[in-house]
């Protein structure tokens, strides 16, 4: 009763207050509630007082009685037919009207009048559920004078009052409950009117709808009569209204996605919760839709980028590897024949070399074109990487592929538009057939072996792999030797390519890149050997040979560069190293032996590396992390692009992919990608890295979305220790915010 810090004096007020505010007309029901509960007081009186009539009652007034009853009947009938439409002021009226023909019937009821006297506990306990505390005494007064007035009161004091009492206590525990149950109902609407997202109930049996609230109208466009005469699957076509035959059954709650229709002929794409309720002494559904198309979309796009070349739309390495996967073991289950061709283009780097990349990648995109015109519905053409090409093609023999690899040659003695002229070029094919017990990477590795014994025999040819050819094999041997002796004869040498802020035009980290310089055949891609140790594990000592010369140039740099000028070394993790149980003790000791500090260094990993054991790698990186060391996710977008890898591992920075930004002057919808792509990793406060800007177009573009931070060939390519020493001593990188 007493609020905290008030006194009772205050208190004492504040309930007088209150107690007089509530003699105010009205109640606290809803003019329906009112109405149905006035019926059922009247109704059951009029009924009783009719019965009473046609039994003999000494003294009673039987005129009088059967007035009494058709009148409490008449107002019991207007109740319930239509008094929701009365305001619900007029109930109290109505109360104490009641009260007056109670009172009648019992004066006028003969020796058996005291009979009707429990009709008094009816009045007040209507009293109690609709009133408010002021009418409640007014209403007990007026029923204490009625007894007093007519002088029908029970006999027995003792008996009247313990009526009265029993009449109080289950009046205020009515009233309790029932003020409870309107609470929670208030609420209920509230959260249901107020709700940010469309919220709607309708029926179990026929799905019409019952209820909406006001995002619903606002979203769907329908107002709510309109609503109010439809059904669900009006809205929503994958649901068809239950016909009689199927009433009965309820709809199952939970979570589900559904396409909606809105009024103005759109579909969405709609995350569905749905729960069971009682609505208007109905069951009904509950349900709570999510307009999810703008994340469904953003899921399907980094989805079909996560398999498809985006250059050339064909299925991506990816893609294929798990295609030829699932024919292999359906193959385990009927065996069938199964092909695999691989068609490298000849010269192709002369074409960039002279023409220009973007020439080149026209070339790309008119043979994927001429390539997809040559299979089957239910084959797969994929660009793999490059110049290169694949294609499984099922059900096909040796016969087959032959057949496969001359349209292919004769496809290519036509020359392809690019760059506004015709351009010649041939191919090299190989092929190989899938025996019992083969595997994705021996059927790929077959058909590259093949592949590459055209192309030494002299190019524009094909050949199909056989067992009893060995020389390809012995290469690919020699080739793992060379690499394996590499760091031992001091053959591997790095590179680093910084990483610039557009907004103050310094460097923001350098990238170390491993180069091997072959005593035979020159400087060899990364692209050429690095797939090729990670293939045979020499990832594992080539990675530590990367870090530790990294590092140690870091050490050098930090002894004679300014402290303004220093900055962190990143370093690229292959997956095998961070399978490595003493990986991290690894980094600590090298760490350690350098004198750097953990924050000089950044570790990159590529999402391949989360895919076999990502609770390991989780591990290591949060120890790594929490020793100082940042952690980035490297050519994100390229892979597997789960948004699940962003939230659940310990990353500072997120470095997207070049396929991306390559892409951003060839498709039209890659910037709102990748702008959808940004608004996550800021809203995660990831640190963002656009990598692979080549040019002045794709610079704007990266710019305009609102990523500072960039690495690619247009600001600077890869270059050795004492080139970078002289750009950063010669400041050479700090105009570039204003003019790049």
């Amino acid at each position: 009763m007493r609020l905290d810090g008030e006194t009772w004096t205050a208190a004492l007020r504040r309930l007088l207050m209150e107690l007089a505010a509530s003699f105010r007309p009205g109640s606290v029901a809803s003019a329906e509630e009112m109405a149905r509960g006035g019926a059922l007081l009247y109704g059951p009186g009029a009924l009783l007082v009719g019965v009473a009539t046609l039994l003999p009652h000494p003294g009673a007034d039987l005129g009088v009685l059967t007035l009494a009853a058709l009148v409490a009947a008449g107002i019991a009938a207007g109740l319930w037919l239509r008094g929701g439409r009365l305001p619900r002021s007029v109930y109290p009226a109505l109360c104490a009207v009641g009260t007056i023909l109670i009172t009648v019937v019992v004066h006028f009821g003969g020796s058996d009048g005291p009979a009707f006297a429990f009709l008094y506990v009816w009045a007040a306990l209507y009293a109690f559920y609709f009133f408010r505390a002021g009418q409640i005494l007014l209403q007990l007064l007026l029923l204490s004078l009625a007894f007093l007035l007519v002088g029908t009161a029970p006999d027995k004091p003792l008996g009247s009052v313990m009526v009265i009492a029993t009449v109080c206590i289950a009046g205020v525990l009515m009233r309790g409950a029932v003020d409870r149950l309107r609470q929670r109902e208030r609420s209920f609407r509230f959260l249901f009117e107020t709700n940010p997202q469309p919220m709607w109930v309708y029926a179990a049996d026929d799905h019409r709808f019952l209820a909406v609230n006001d995002a619903a109208v606002a979203q769907y466009g329908y107002g709510r009569e309109e609503l109010a005469a439809m059904r669900l699957s009006d809205i929503a076509p994958t649901h068809r209204a239950m016909n009689p035959a199927a009433a009965g059954v309820t709809p199952p709650a939970g979570s589900r996605r559904e396409v909606h229709r809105l009024k103005d002929g759109r579909s969405i794409e709609t995350q569905v919760f749905v729960d069971h309720v009682w609505f208007e002494r109905r069951p009904a559904m509950l349900a709570l839709c999510i307009n999810v198309t703008e994340q469904t979309a953003m899921e399907r796009e980094l989805r079909h980028r996560a398999f498809h070349d985006p250059l050339t739309k064909l299925a991506n390495r990816a893609l294929l590897r798990d295609r030829l996967a699932h024919a292999l073991a359906r193959r385990r289950r009927e065996p069938a024949p199964l092909g695999v061709v691989v068609i490298d283009l000849d010269n192709f780097k002369a074409v960039n070399d002279t023409l220009g990349h973007g020439v080149g990648d026209e070339l790309l995109i008119a043979v994927a074109d001429r390539l997809g015109g040559l299979v089957r519905p239910g084959d797969t053409v994929a660009h793999i990487g490059g110049d290169e090409f694949a294609m499984l093609l099922d059900g096909a023999g040796t016969e087959d592929l032959s057949a496969v690899a001359e349209r292919i040659l004769e496809s290519f003695r036509s020359p392809f538009i690019a760059g506004g002229s015709e351009i010649a070029v041939t191919a090299s094919v190989g092929g190989a057939v899938s025996t019992i017990g083969r595997s994705v990477d021996e059927l790929l590795r077959d058909a590259d072996l093949a592949m590459y014994s055209a192309k030494t025999a002299g190019r524009n040819r094909y050949e199909v792999f056989a067992a009893a050819r060995h020389g390809g094999q012995l290469r690919r041997l020699e080739r793992t030797t060379d690499l394996r002796k590499a760091a031992e004869n001091d053959e591997l040498f790095l590179e680093y390519q910084p990483v610039i802020s557009l907004s103050t035009g310094a460097v923001a980290s350098i990238e170390a890149l491993v180069r091997w310089r072959h005593p035979r055949l020159g400087v060899i891609s990364p692209a050429d050997f690095i797939p090729l140790a990670e293939e045979t594990g020499l990832m594992v000592p080539i990675g530590s040979w990367v870090l530790r010369a990294a590092c140690e140039q870091m050490r050098r740099w930090e002894d004679t560069l300014p402290r303004p000028s220093h900055f962190p070394m990143a370093v690229n993790v292959s997956p095998q190293q961070l399978r490595e149980s003493q990986f991290v003790d690894e980094v600590d000791a090298v760490l350690r032996e350098t004198h750097l500090e953990p924050s000089r260094l950044t570790i990159e990993v590529t999402e391949s590396a989360m895919v076999h054991d990502l609770v390991t790698v989780r591990e290591r990186l949060e120890r790594l992390r929490a020793s100082g060391v940042r952690v980035a996710l490297d050519d994100f977008g390229s892979g597997y692009s789960s948004l699940g890898y962003l939230r659940g591992l310990p990353l500072d920075l997120v470095k997207i992919d070049r396929i991306f930004i390559g892409d951003l002057d060839l498709d039209p919808e890659t910037p709102s990608l990748i702008a959808s792509i940004v608004r996550l990793l800021q809203a995660l406060d990831l640190d963002i890295v656009a990598e692979g800007v080549e040019t002045s177009a794709q610079l704007e573009h990266v710019r305009a979305l609102g990523v500072d931070w960039v690495q690619g060939f247009l600001l600077s390519p890869p270059a050795g220790p004492d080139t970078v020493v002289e750009r950063l001593r010669g400041d050479l990188w700090r105009p570039h915010p204003v003019r790049i």
